[in-house]
């Protein structure tokens, strides 16, 4: 099935930045439900990411084509497209080539980030006609999305929630980047964002903001009654020393997100459902990794769809990851 993708810029929740998406269409078009509107399901990507980065695009074409839904997926503020306020290619470099990232960076910001994703529901909504049959998140996107869940889930009728490698408990981060600013001032972090050399520099307000995130998380979790799936992976890079990030005696998962991270979600949430991934690592890459990440996702959505009145036929990997 042949499955088009067109350009929709939402403004955030205070009106002052773009957020630049892409919405997925089959070719088919799906039949209206009896309300007049049609599914959607959002992807949100995680930190010093976008909407294209990872398995993203990939996930987009098989939701669309084998359930013959709309999926949505977009740049958060200061990823992606999603960069103004002179931040970008148009900001100064600094010696190295890095340009700072704009407003906000994986740190701040995040309850912003929950009141433009509520921004984006509605768009879908009043403009394209279109209800939430689910939101899926990766690693930080997962927190979002579950955080969101909490807080508007209900109000705004979305039906399911998945995180993916998701990361709620921010002690780790609390404590590393608190003594990164202690030792230098300040924390920076480099990433390339399309090609182009960025940066985070993050403040000691914004760690103290992204800690109050994590030590609410579980309390507003528990008050999800949706049903929610968090997939993980499982690699070889359960010690320190192979580790993606140092996080001290903390055992990984998937070389980045801690066995607590896992347990939490599953110990709250009412309608919980926690799947694994031998073999696969927190981003995806590895061979036929995405084919076991489809494998689980198309199972659970499938029947969310069809309890909405969208019934199709059952989903099989069909995709291979690409990387950007």
């Amino acid at each position: 099935m042949f499955v088009e993708e067109r350009k929709i810029v939402c403004t955030s929740s205070c009106g002052k930045h773009a957020l630049v998406g892409i919405l997925s269409t089959p070719d088919i078009a799906t039949a209206s439900l009896k309300n007049g509107m049609q599914p959607v399901i959002i992807l949100l990507h995680g930190a010093m990411a976008h909407k294209n980065s990872f398995y993203h695009k990939d996930l987009s074409a098989s939701l669309a084509d084998k359930f013959n839904c709309h999926v949505y997926r977009y740049d958060q503020v200061g990823s992606g497209e999603s960069l103004d306020g002179g931040a970008g290619p148009s900001a100064a470099a600094d010696t190295e080539g890095y340009r700072e990232c704009g407003p906000r960076n994986m740190m701040n910001g995040f309850h912003r980030d929950v009141e433009d994703l509520r921004v984006v529901v509605h768009v879908l909504a009043q403009q394209h006609k279109l209800f939430v049959a689910g939101i899926i998140g990766h690693s930080r996107g997962g927190l979002l999305a579950h955080l969101f869940a909490a807080q508007y889930g209900t109000m705004l009728g979305i039906r399911s929630v998945v995180g993916v490698n998701m990361r709620w408990d921010l002690s780790f981060w609390h404590e590393l980047r608190k003594r990164d600013i202690a030792r230098n001032g300040t924390c920076v972090l480099r990433w390339s964002n399309r090609g182009v050399k960025m940066k985070h520099t993050v403040e000691q307000t914004h760690v103290e903001e992204f800690m109050a995130i994590g030590e609410g998380a579980l309390q507003a979790m528990a008050s999800i009654t949706m049903p929610v799936l968090n997939v993980y992976g499982v690699s070889a890079e359960t010690d320190t020393a192979s580790a993606t990030y140092d996080t001290g005696d903390a055992m990984l998962i998937d070389g980045v997100v801690p066995y607590a991270d896992v347990e939490g979600p599953a110990n709250v949430i009412r309608n919980h459902t926690l799947r694994f991934m031998e073999g696969v690592g927190h981003y995806v890459k590895e061979p036929n990794a995405y084919a076991k990440l489809w494998g689980i996702i198309a199972a659970f959505v499938q029947p969310i769809l069809c309890d909405a009145g969208h019934c199709t036929a059952a989903a099989s990997p069909l995709r291979s990851t690409s990387s950007l």
